[in-house]
């Protein structure tokens, strides 16, 4: 079973070995910080390209609805577009896979 709330921490020992970890919240509470002159902590950031251009993906379809269209490989003929999109869709809507 998959827990939520994980975070790997990189650290190092006493001795200056480097260590990783990955911390849950149910430990939360036996955790404490070793304050010490020095201490640097540092968050990698992220890139948002990646999140911006799943979320561009995921509003396509507001802007182009025949988007599934416009990105296949495939060239549909004008008459099959419009029996799809114009006659199919509107009379049965997509149900979720499994049903």
């Amino acid at each position: 079973m998959a827990r939520l709330g994980c975070r790997r921490a990189i650290y190092k020992d006493a001795a200056g070995r480097p260590g990783i970890e990955l911390l849950y919240r149910d430990r939360e509470p036996d955790l404490r910080v070793a304050a010490r002159p020095g201490l640097v902590v540092r968050r990698r950031r992220r890139d948002p390209a990646p999140r911006l251009e799943a979320y561009r993906i995921r509003l396509a379809h507001l802007f182009d609805p025949l988007l599934a269209v416009h990105t296949s490989t495939s060239d549909p003929l004008p008459h099959q577009i419009t029996a799809v999109y114009g006659e199919m869709l509107p009379r049965q809507p997509l149900l979720p896979a499994g049903r």
